[in-house]
């Protein structure tokens, strides 16, 4: 992996901080990142050149699940970087407080607890002591802060780079001007951009910058919430600036080599920045912009479905009213859609960033909100036609499933008249929008998934 430091992953563990970090120095000081391995495997402990000494728990640089692993899987942490995290982590705290060291502890990892056995033990206490959160639970990451993951890079490289980390400045607070460690904020997209386009020129990519897992393109990146720090604020690093209108980037996501962002798959630079400000702050500015755009009639339907998921997302809007706005935003831009096409001036990377945002709607809601949004899409294009069929199907199929619960649950009657009955009324409206031989082979697909033919039940 020195070779290769793109190829450098956390796994099921919290650790992108130190992971990003091992990403930079072997990028950056490829022997010095070598240097901590070797001494850490050869003899059970680490010194940094300003004599900092981390000696971890000897059962914390065993080789875990992952580390055993004889072909790693695309996402699976390396022993090697086992090794590096516990030694990066273990450096901060004997910089700041040594009385407590990061370890792994040996658990069975199961999906509902998401236990990865990362621990904060606090050897003060006798017996030592596993620090846990305000719900009781242990803490399990290393909780380091945008200027402690500087400090532990430049103190494993003996020296005082610059540009290592990037924030938003709303996001990671203000910095101490002068001080050292200090990571690199901006205030703007401007800023942002400014700075990545710097680092290019002066070859000083990559760098770690820190961004919200809730907004794109990471909040479908995480393996259904099993990669290590999902779900809240997390670090990548920024390989490439390709400058444009946009400018874009290619993003190293410390979760796995198939959630890269590189080549034709680069990061538009708005979204970059809007993921850097977290989705509260992000959801203002959204809905600001979607207004102007509406205003003057440059309505992008791909920001404004964006909008419209972090609003469900967040809570101001349930299924009904996502579904719902969902919805009138397709039926306004299908006129528009059906002008460009005829003209050939549709551009088809923006309309497949739509199909993607529609297919990730679709598949949040349940459904009968499913059924609604077939009905919205119906012949725009945006899904194949074989892609919609037994999307039609397989909605049906789950809907007839829920009602013959609902009869063995004895609660058929209120299920028939607030969920199944509606959906047959929508799937009636959805197939009169088809031509004869599309609901035929509808029809077909319902009763081939059902085994059965579909009948309204009586309200």
């Amino acid at each position: 992996q020195a070779a290769h430091p793109n190829t450098i992953d956390q796994g099921l563990h919290h650790t992108c901080n130190v992971t990003a970090t091992e990403v930079l120095i072997y990028s950056r000081h490829p022997s010095d990142a070598a240097k901590l391995v070797v001494d850490v495997a050869t003899t059970g402990e680490y010194i940094a050149p300003d004599g900092t000494k981390v000696k971890p728990d000897i059962n914390s640089i065993r080789p875990d699940k992952e580390a055993q692993k004889d072909s790693p899987e695309g996402r699976d942490r390396s022993y090697a970087t086992q090794q590096f995290n516990v030694v990066a982590v273990n450096l901060s705290y004997a910089k700041h407080n040594p009385n407590i060291h990061y370890e792994n502890h040996p658990v069975s990892f199961n999906e509902r607890d998401r236990d990865t056995g990362e621990r904060l033990v606090d050897y003060s206490k006798n017996p030592h002591e596993v620090l846990k959160d305000s719900k009781g639970h242990p803490i399990m990451s290393p909780r380091l802060d945008a200027s402690r993951i500087v400090e532990v890079h430049n103190t494993i490289i003996g020296g005082s780079d610059k540009d290592v980390f990037l924030g938003a400045s709303e996001v990671i607070g203000p910095g101490r001007q002068g001080a050292a460690n200090e990571a690199t904020r901006f205030s703007s997209e401007k800023e942002l951009t400014d700075k990545l386009a710097e680092l290019n020129r002066d070859n000083k990519l990559p760098t770690i910058i820190m961004v919200h897992t809730a907004m794109e393109p990471f909040w479908k990146e995480d393996y259904d919430g099993a990669a290590g720090g999902s779900g809240g604020w997390h670090v990548v690093t920024i390989t490439d600036y390709e400058p444009g209108r946009p400018a874009k980037v290619a993003v190293d996501n410390q979760w796995g080599e198939n959630v890269d962002h590189v080549g034709e798959n680069k990061v538009n630079i708005h979204d970059l920045f809007l993921a850097t400000k977290g989705p509260e702050r992000a959801l203002q500015q959204m809905q600001q912009e979607v207004a102007w755009n509406k205003a003057h009639h440059q309505v992008d339907t791909h920001r404004t479905l964006e909008l419209l998921r972090l609003r469900h997302v967040s809570g101001q809007l349930n299924d009904g009213d996502y579904v719902k706005k969902l919805g009138e935003t397709i039926a306004a831009a299908k006129p528009t859609w059906e002008r460009q096409r005829q003209a050939g001036t549709l551009n088809e990377e923006s309309f497949a960033r739509v199909q993607q945002e529609f297919e990730d709607a679709y598949q949040s809601v349940p459904p009968e909100g499913r059924l609604k949004l077939l009905r919205s899409a119906g012949t725009t294009g945006l899904m194949s036609e074989d892609h919609f069929n037994r999307s039609v199907g397989e909605t049906m199929t789950a809907l007839m499933q829920q009602r013959d619960q609902a009869q063995a649950g004895g609660k058929l009657e209120a299920f028939l008249q607030k969920k199944y009955n509606p959906a047959l009324w929508d799937l009636d409206k959805l197939l009169a929008q088809l031509p004869s031989e599309r609901q035929k082979a509808i029809t077909h697909l319902i009763y081939e998934f059902s085994k059965g033919p579909v009948v309204l039940e009586p309200t």
